[in-house]
């Protein structure tokens, strides 16, 4: 589902805890390693995580607990759970997290004219206030519409933090550009090329692939017969205590 060759250069994936010859009889999937996804993880019985965004994505030099990444390491550590991180090559994959959000929004003539960038129709024209509510609930959040147009349609999708791809949406014909997150300049830029630009939410925007990876998981395990059972971390509103 996601091969590890489609990663981008500046990306870290694999397995990046936990020893190849040990035993999984049951996986957690979840958007990240957090302390509460480790705490459910070994409540389900799990001895491995399966997550979008990689731990150890920008170099540590220690793994002291008087930081929030650290302690949450050390709390990675101490459970014994493996990690398994498929962050840019499942963004790449075909089925990946862009066509996941796609499938979500009920969109149609999905295209990815390049890794990460998808492009396809909404199911109607929408303008400004429709299409927001459209997507709050379908994605949930609070998506923030930058500019816009009478009737938006032909959307294209970069989850995550992919406000970065705007001007190859925009030279695509995007009526609007969707992403997860998007830096003051991107707006800017955006803004310039008369491109309405969406400002969904990282989670949000991302939050579907988790059930596909969890689905698909399961699916190949059966397939091959192995005694493996895969859980999937509750989406956002399931658990605000965290």
């Amino acid at each position: 589902m996601a091969p590890p060759e489609l990663q981008e250069s500046y990306d870290n994936v694999g397995l990046l805890s936990g020893r190849m010859d040990a035993v999984v009889q049951a996986v957690y999937v979840a958007l990240d390693v957090t302390r509460g996804v480790i705490d459910r993880a070994k409540e389900m019985g799990c001895q491995m995580l399966v997550t979008h965004h990689p731990i150890l994505f920008h170099g540590r030099k220690n793994l002291r607990e008087d930081d929030p990444e650290g302690a949450v390491l050390c709390h990675l550590i101490r459970s014994g759970l493996a990690v398994y991180s498929a962050h840019t090559n499942f963004d790449n994959a075909p089925m990946g997290t862009g066509d996941c959000l796609a499938r979500a929004l009920s969109m149609t003539g999905v295209e990815g004219p390049e890794p990460g960038l998808r492009i396809g129709d909404l199911p109607r024209a929408m303008g400004p206030e429709e299409l927001a509510a459209f997507l709050r609930e379908r994605m949930g959040g609070v998506p923030r519409l930058y500019g816009g147009k009478d009737a938006m349609r032909r959307a294209a999708l970069c989850p995550g933090a992919g406000a970065f791809m705007a001007r190859r949406a925009y030279d695509l014909g995007a009526d609007v550009f969707i992403t997860g997150e998007a830096k003051h300049h991107e707006i800017l830029e955006a803004e310039e090329l008369g491109l309405p630009l969406v400002d969904g939410g990282h989670y949000e925007t991302e939050q579907f692939a988790i059930n596909a990876f969890a689905e698909g998981l399961q699916k190949a395990a059966d397939g091959l017969q192995w005694d493996i059972r895969v859980y999937r971390d509750p989406c956002k509103e399931e658990h605000h205590a965290d």
